[in-house]
């Protein structure tokens, strides 16, 4: 998920990339090292006795704006798989008769998943009811099953309707009316909807300092590049999101700089989407009727 640490390590590792290999006018590689921040003052000591060493600072100005034209949208959606199936030996269900329930595991799974869910509905006549079960951690598909009888149990509708038994992973239900019933069984699991809400532009810097001219021009050629291309390409991909850069100045100027480091600064901007994850389960069971608006009447 995007926020301005994991933006800036992204573009960092961008950076990395474009920045290596390089040398100097003897051919000489050139070692550079590249973070967020400022560099220490041991670091800057460091240049003046290695004369092929460029050091490339990445930093956050602190300065953000929101952006307006914006539409909230839903760029990602993970589906977490579901580790149970759930059999019911007849969908029909006559009075006084029973039928009956059997949770197993799903193809390429050896054990209740976290979150997986079973779910029993009911139809008769007019009228939709069920009941579900949920796994937490640890749970076997006997709990599981002695979760789904008690909520059948449980349910002031359902009670009137039938009863309900559980045998390690088998439910088995009783018809107590004397109407036939309509069963169903499904599973499934919870779902998450990555949705961007709201973009923001960062202001970011990136100053390269080194002890040669020659150095400075090479990597400050190179980074000046890669962020045009990158302004280009609009930005780089960060996971399911897309960060946004925009090259908006730069300075070089060897006044008020201490001796023997020549320094380059480039601003730019760094857009990125703000998320929200939204969870949501499979629909397992109808619950309610069907109504005619114009009469009030089910159907």
């Amino acid at each position: 998920m995007a926020n301005e640490f994991t933006v800036f390590e992204g573009f960092r590792a961008q950076l990395v990339t474009a920045l290596t290999g390089m040398t100097n006018a003897l051919s000489q590689p050139i070692v550079v090292e590249i973070g967020i921040g400022w560099p220490s003052q041991p670091k800057f000591a460091e240049l003046s006795s290695e004369p092929t060493k460029c050091l490339v600072s990445i930093y956050d100005r602190k300065v953000s704006k929101p952006v307006r034209s914006f539409l909230p949208h839903q760029f990602a959606a993970t589906i977490n798989p579901t580790g149970i199936t759930a059999t019911l030996n007849k969908v029909n269900l006559p009075p006084a008769d029973t039928a009956t329930v059997t949770l197993a595991f799903a193809v390429g799974f050896s054990a209740v998943q976290l979150n997986d869910a079973v779910g029993l509905g009911v139809h008769m006549g007019k009228d939709d009811d069920g009941a579900t079960a949920s796994a937490v951690a640890g749970e076997t598909l006997t709990t599981l099953a002695a979760k789904l009888r008690d909520a059948i149990n449980a349910n002031p509708t359902l009670n009137d309707w039938l009863s309900a038994t559980a045998a390690g992973a088998v439910v088995t239900i009783t018809n107590l009316t004397t109407k036939p019933l309509r069963l169903g069984a499904n599973t499934g699991n919870v779902h998450q909807g990555h949705v961007e809400v709201a973009r923001q532009s960062r202001q970011a810097q990136v100053v390269i300092w080194t002890s040669t001219n020659d150095v400075r021009k090479r990597v400050g050629a190179k980074v000046e590049e890669f962020l045009g291309q990158l302004q280009a390409d609009y930005g780089f991909a960060l996971g399911n999101q897309h960060v946004r850069v925009m090259l908006e100045g730069g300075l070089l100027n060897d006044e008020n700089v201490k001796m023997d480091i020549y320094r380059q600064d480039f601003v730019f901007s760094l857009e990125y989407g703000i998320t929200r994850i939204d969870q949501a389960w499979s629909v397992l069971v109808a619950i309610g009727s069907y109504v005619n608006l114009d009469t009030g009447e089910k159907i």
